[in-house]
């Protein structure tokens, strides 16, 4: 009774195996598309989710790593609270928290580590407060003060160090 049982089972998996794309379908114009971790991130996008998927799986036996990620546009907005650190920020924007989300997780293994920016869009903006150290500086920018910000450590037991910028446009 098991074996018949058994192959039914690895039939109709292997039935839906086949019908998951390898890659999803992605229309990168519009919010919260899923992409497999392995694809290109469309430049002004950030991650906001990430998640196991079967077809994004890169081999038979994976599982315990996360290997899709649900990214949005960020095209026309001036701030975006919640992008996962597995890329660096768009270009022209600045990490102004960073902070832990369980759905930035890389893996069903992962530590409560700091995983999550807050972002600001520099276009149009003269000078920033509030940019942590961590950021990389958009071309043409400078720091003018140094300071010490909670809303910028980079784990709960971060010390108190210069860690946030002031930044100017020269």
């Amino acid at each position: 009774m098991k074996k018949p049982l058994l192959f039914a089972l690895g039939l109709l998996l292997a039935a839906c195996g086949k019908q998951v794309p390898a890659e999803p379908a992605q229309n990168i114009s519009t919010q919260g598309t899923a992409i497999c971790s392995s694809q290109v991130l469309p430049s002004g996008h950030a991650v906001t989710s990430i998640y196991y998927s079967y077809g994004c799986r890169t081999s038979p036996y994976a599982g315990s790593e996360y290997n899709t990620y649900t990214i949005e546009n960020l095209a026309g907005r001036s701030t975006f609270n919640g992008a996962c650190d597995v890329t660096y920020p768009p270009s022209g924007w600045v990490v102004t928290g960073y902070y832990f989300n369980s759905g930035c997780n890389t893996s069903a293994y992962a530590s409560y580590r700091y995983n999550t920016y807050n972002l600001v869009n520099t276009a149009g903006k003269t000078q920033l407060s509030g940019v942590c150290a961590l950021s990389s500086l958009p071309s043409g920018w400078t720091v003018t003060s140094r300071y010490y910000s909670s809303g910028c450590n980079t784990s709960p037991s971060a010390g108190y160090s210069n860690n946030t910028y002031t930044i100017r446009k020269l």
